[in-house]
């Protein structure tokens, strides 16, 4: 074989060899792009991977400030709706219209000491003279401050309950006909505070609490995962 021949062969060679090195250079470069397993773990069971989101902290935060001490006050109303919308749990738009009420243009008063201490004092009292008329209409509203009563008393258990919702909307619509009706504008100014505050504490307690449903493992996912 001639010199010329030679080097024709040895550069066929070197091009083959070239050419089969980046095939295998492709092929490898390809295999640990498709090769994700050592980045795979064992995936843990449903429940340890549970984690608190930033969400669940800050409701958690509002659960001890605000339900854990007792019955709703106030001014305990005025710091709810300002500290969810400090956490971003509800919107510029939602605080507007709670802080837009009559409620948070009135300066805080001390009651006297005649008068109710809280919110659920006062709907006691107002209950009670609910009561003594057995018309319909005063039954439904009894019956909702029977239940707003009980949310503003206790609301980490009442939030447990499987008619929370329910409940809650029972509350809210009860203190609304109440605000609407001539009784509203006859009672004295406290009471008028004390029912309006209630509604806004409500109102922002149902904006908070997840949606509950009768699958009480569907329930505790949902209280982590908010």
């Amino acid at each position: 074989m001639n010199t010329i021949g030679l080097y024709n062969v040895l550069a066929n060679t070197n091009q083959a060899l070239g050419n089969k090195n980046d095939q295998v250079a492709a092929t490898q470069k390809a295999a640990q792009v498709n090769d994700v397993s050592n980045d795979k773990t064992s995936e843990a069971g449903a429940g340890e991977n549970l984690k608190l989101s930033s969400r669940a902290q800050k409701l958690q935060a509002i659960s001890d400030e605000f339900f854990t001490h007792g019955n709703f006050t106030q001014i305990d109303t005025k710091k709810l709706i300002n500290k969810v919308h400090e956490y971003g749990l509800i919107s510029d738009k939602e605080f507007d219209s709670l802080s837009s009420s009559a409620l948070f243009k009135k300066n805080d008063k001390v009651s006297e000491k005649d008068e109710p201490k809280s919110l659920v004092d006062y709907l006691q009292n107002v209950k009670t003279a609910v009561n003594k008329s057995d018309s319909i209409e005063n039954v439904e509203l009894s019956a909702g401050l029977a239940k707003a009563m009980t949310i503003l008393s206790d609301v980490e258990k009442s939030k447990s309950s499987n008619s929370f919702k329910q409940d809650m909307n029972s509350s809210i619509s009860s203190l609304d006909k109440l605000m609407k009706s001539e009784s509203f504008g006859k009672l004295d100014e406290n009471y008028q505070d004390a029912i309006e505050g209630s509604a806004a504490a409500l109102e922002v307690i149902d904006k908070i609490s997840p949606n509950r449903l009768s699958n009480p493992f569907i329930n505790r996912y949902l209280d982590f995962a908010q």
